[in-house]
């Protein structure tokens, strides 16, 4: 395993110490609140093909697509799937793939829909980690990511986070592989916005280190913020997309 999984996979091991009902309530409400859920089920419905989320996660949108979407094939692909397996249920109505975003395991045009959340970033070979997505998506098909974006291209970033880009330069990276950028927004644009993402996983028990040890996840909390925003971090941007 390189070092970059490794870091990946010690970022995830808290969720084995929770409930998985209790984190998919929870993966719910944070969806709605942060994650524009209400915009993606409009996006995405009605779907005419399979749907994947790339760079799943343990946690993935998927597991809440499976019910609100359940006429959909639904894909969830990360190069960390059989790790996380370990760690948390795998929903049977789900595919897992385990595999690259730069090296996608699937055929030309398979895919009507893709969604990705906070997980571009963290791709090595970004030119052919998005000349992959439009690959796999048919014409017609719909992009709805989520991503951080910087006000300036800062590159690396920590072994976790090869890529910084900006609302700018990624708009024209999916314009150059073959995605029409229909909307954009910006959301959690401010410290403030990130202290409140923390604040809502608090409050909602999620995850149980956090709890055990709540003025250093505060701490924690607001390094990372301060971090960030050093970097030049204006929020996460919302692409949506269509391939054309």
């Amino acid at each position: 395993m390189k070092d970059k999984e490794k870091y990946e996979l010690a970022a995830q091991q808290f969720w084995a110490e929770y409930k998985w009902d209790e984190t998919m309530r929870a993966l719910r409400e944070y969806w709605i609140e942060f994650r524009r859920y209400d915009l993606l089920l409009e996006h995405f419905r009605p779907l005419d093909g399979p749907m994947m989320d790339v760079g799943c996660g343990p946690t993935s949108v998927m597991n809440l697509l499976v019910s609100d979407l359940p006429e959909n094939q639904l894909v969830g692909l990360d190069p960390l799937v059989d790790e996380y397996a370990k760690l948390c249920p795998r929903e049977p109505g789900i595919h897992w793939a385990n595999a690259l975003c730069e090296e996608i395991p699937f055929n030309d045009g398979h895919f009507a829909g893709i969604v990705s959340s906070n997980a571009m970033d963290h791709v090595e070979n970004i030119d052919g980690a998005f000349d992959e997505l439009a690959r796999v998506t048919r014409k017609g098909g719909k992009l709805f990511m989520l991503v951080h974006v910087f006000g300036d291209h800062t590159g690396f970033r920590n072994v976790g986070h090869p890529f910084s880009p900006t609302p700018h330069g990624l708009g024209n990276l999916l314009g150059r592989v073959g995605f029409e950028l229909k909307a954009y927004e910006l959301i959690q644009d401010t410290p403030g916005g990130l202290e409140q993402w923390t604040e809502w996983r608090l409050r909602k028990n999620l995850p149980a280190w956090a709890i055990k040890n709540t003025r250093g996840m505060r701490n924690r909390a607001r390094n990372t913020a301060k971090q960030l925003m050093n970097k030049g971090h204006l929020g996460d941007g919302l692409f949506i997309c269509e391939r054309v």
